[in-house]
């Protein structure tokens, strides 16, 4: 937002589904002269009775109607950005008439990366051919970067002309300034994420059920994790679900390393959020995680490796106070660089050179 403060040239349209239904007035945080430059719609999400296929009818549906609140006024766009499933009528009718570049993101691919379960295999399974279409119709497909640039083009035949990366970003209200004015009395780590499959909490808890009760360690669990779920020892705690991101970055800064072992991500807020408030990082090799973590500030484990998971959870346990210092530094350093003014600018340089550029619209 506030590279739109910075350039006269950039008016923005937000189309959106939030529940809240926040009014432009919202955007007045980022100050008076940000909030006249973006105009806001707000279009309710459809919904169709639970049935197999219903998340798909209502995304398209969803598409449809934005499509028709914005038909009259579509020549003024200079690029079209669509999250998900949003631009599904527009690439339709980009098939028919010239309509402005249109770029999709579906963020982590998830139902082209590896399955915790058959019934989540299946579930996925029903999106692919949807997103498939989506991405090999859209002008430019946006990527995370690392694996899911290289899914996008082995997987989906994307070429490597249409993908542009543009990473994840964190507020950078979140970085810690002092890291040091906080001090555990023991080694204590955090898993931030509501109970998914694939966010690998039984991966985990295969490797903490282990350790001794009480452990020497502390494991703090942010999230709604079922109670069949949770590891009954003294040594971890279970938060539940938290939503007020002062609370969430609060226990955060009271952590030193977080543990992120998902099977399937694209680029997980909750380790940008680690890093930013100093925390080393144990996370799996998916989605575009190698961008933020390696061995300067955690550990990159194989995907699906219980027994690498367990060696980087003793080694976080045992390795030396003044070398955890070193890795949670890192962190912060490297999270620097990823805030969102910093992919902004970025951002708004990537999306000028494209407009620049001759689009076919028969290339899809």
């Amino acid at each position: 937002m506030l590279c739109l403060a910075e350039d006269p040239s950039i008016e923005l349209c937000v189309v959106h589904t939030s529940s809240t239904k926040r009014s432009p007035n919202f955007l007045r945080e980022f100050g008076e002269a940000i909030a006249k430059k973006v105009r806001e719609i707000y279009i309710p999400f459809p919904s169709y009775a639970r049935m197999p296929g219903h998340y798909i009818r209502s995304s398209y549906k969803y598409s449809c109607l934005i499509w028709n609140r914005l038909e009259s006024d579509i020549e003024n766009f200079d690029f079209i950005y669509a999250k998900g499933f949003s631009a599904w009528k527009f690439l339709q009718e980009s098939k028919k008439r010239t309509l402005p570049p249109i770029g999709v993101n579906f963020h982590g691919y998830e139902m082209f990366q590896p399955s915790a379960s058959f019934r989540h295999s299946l579930e996925l399974r029903m999106l692919a051919p949807f997103v498939r279409w989506n991405v090999q119709a859209a002008h430019y497909v946006f990527s995370y970067g690392a694996k899911i640039t290289t899914l996008l083009k082995e997987r989906l035949n994307v070429d490597g002309s249409r993908i542009v990366e543009i990473p994840g970003a964190v507020d950078a209200q979140w970085l810690e300034k002092d890291l040091m004015q906080h001090k555990n009395q023991v080694r204590r780590f955090v898993f931030l994420g509501r109970y998914e499959r694939r966010k690998g909490v039984e991966e985990l808890n295969f490797v903490l059920k282990d350790l001794p009760n009480p452990a020497p360690v502390e494991f703090h669990f942010i999230g709604p994790i079922p109670v069949d779920k949770q590891i009954d020892n003294r040594s971890f705690h279970y938060h539940g679900g938290i939503s007020e991101a002062d609370m969430i970055r609060n226990e955060l800064l009271k952590s030193d390393v977080l543990v992120c072992p998902s099977l399937s991500e694209g680029m997980p807020n909750s380790i940008m959020e680690g890093m930013a408030c100093g925390n080393a990082i144990i996370a799996t090799d998916v989605g575009a995680s190698s961008l933020l973590v390696d061995a300067e500030n955690g550990w990159l484990l194989p995907l699906g490796d219980s027994q690498a998971l367990s060696l980087a959870i003793q080694d976080a346990i045992d390795i030396p106070q003044a070398d955890l210092v070193k890795m949670r530094l890192s962190s912060l350093d490297r999270i620097s660089s990823f805030t969102w003014a910093e992919i902004g600018k970025r951002t708004i340089q990537t999306l000028r050179s494209l407009i620049l550029k001759p689009v076919d619209q028969g290339q899809k």
